[in-house]
């Protein structure tokens, strides 16, 4: 994490990760993450000239994260069975070798602000998270596979929206403060794709 004068603050991560459960030409993976922010009401003093404005905030985040699908379910795997002349024999669940981990990428921009002595705050934020190669788990396919279950990227589909809080207070002295919020959201999303 970096800041300029604390009026900029800027920070980055990124993660490498490896998992067993996924097919080995899939199994490594790493996603990044990092933000920005501007304190606007010091960046630019004159904004605060006026008396109305206290406080101004811009900032904007991006982020990705990935999901595995749950252990053993993309493997077939030899079951000891107690019937049918006992032995050994292959369960439900087949191996996909095409499977890849599922990713979810967001970024959002916002802005805080803060009037009339901090008296008055709101905080706006816009969002939109793409959810590429979603994991379907345990759907059923032709028992022709030989297999019952299955695991599969099935759909991408993407979600947007704003959330609006606002805060008033009405009372405010040395002794007692006291301080209403508000909230509000509007979401829509789409599906982007399906499997064939």
């Amino acid at each position: 994490a970096l800041n300029y004068k604390e009026l900029i603050y800027f920070s980055y991560s990124h993660r490498w990760e490896s998992s067993s459960v996924m097919p080995e030409k899939s199994r490594n993976f790493n996603f990044p993450g990092m933000s920005l922010s501007f304190i606007m009401s010091d960046l630019f003093p004159g904004i605060k000239e006026g008396g109305t404005i206290d406080f101004w905030k811009v900032r904007t985040s991006l982020a990705n994260t990935a999901r595995m699908s749950s252990p053993y379910l993309n493997q077939p795997r030899l079951e000891n069975r107690v019937s049918s002349g006992q032995g050994y024999s292959y369960g439900f669940f087949n191996n996909n070798p095409d499977l890849v981990p599922e990713i979810q990428e967001t970024y959002e921009i916002g802005t805080e602000l803060r009037l009339l002595d901090s008296r008055l705050s709101f905080d706006l934020t816009y969002y939109n998270t793409l959810c590429d190669r979603q994991i379907v788990e345990n759907f059923r396919s032709s028992y022709g596979t030989g297999f019952v279950l299955n695991t599969l990227n099935a759909a991408s589909t993407r979600n947007e929206g704003v959330e609006l809080v606002v805060g008033i207070t009405p009372i405010k002295n040395k002794n007692f403060n006291w301080t209403i919020q508000l909230n509000g959201n509007r979401m829509w999303n789409e599906v982007l794709s399906l499997p064939g």
